[in-house]
Order: structure tokens, then sequence, then C-alpha cells
């Protein structure tokens, strides 16, 4: 049920939750940085790619196999 929620969640929103230690620490905070870097080629403007860029590679949010792939 919370996987459906956050695919109704426009991206930007998305980031904010990956603010907070609340979001981070748990599966959803995973599910929400796996989903940014599905939709990170489709992000548009330089800031927003970056920001999203740096939500996603806090702590153990992907792994370091999705890490490399995107410097490729």
């Amino acid at each position: 049920m919370i996987v459906l929620l956050i695919l109704t969640i426009k991206p930007k929103l998305l980031g904010f939750l990956l603010t907070k230690d609340l979001c981070i620490n748990t599966k959803v905070g995973k599910d929400i940085a796996h989903y940014l870097l599905e939709f990170l080629p489709f992000t548009q403007g330089l800031e927003q790619l970056i920001n999203t860029t740096n939500l996603i590679l806090q702590k153990d949010l992907i792994s370091k196999q999705e890490k490399a792939k995107l410097w490729k």
C-alpha cells in the first residue's frame, strides 16, 4: 500500500521526505530512493538533478552497484 502511495506522489515531494531521518532510516526511505533513482533521467533542471542525486546517495539508501551506475 505504501508503494502505491509513493507512486502517486510527485518526485519533488518524495525528495522532501528523504530530508527527514524518520523516513531515511526505514524501508520506505529505500523505496523512495529507488523510485527517485529510476526517475532521475527524466528530472528537469540541473539544480533538481543535483538535489535528487544528493538525497539518494545518503546513507545506504541505494546499493553500491546502483551508485556506480550513476556515474556511467
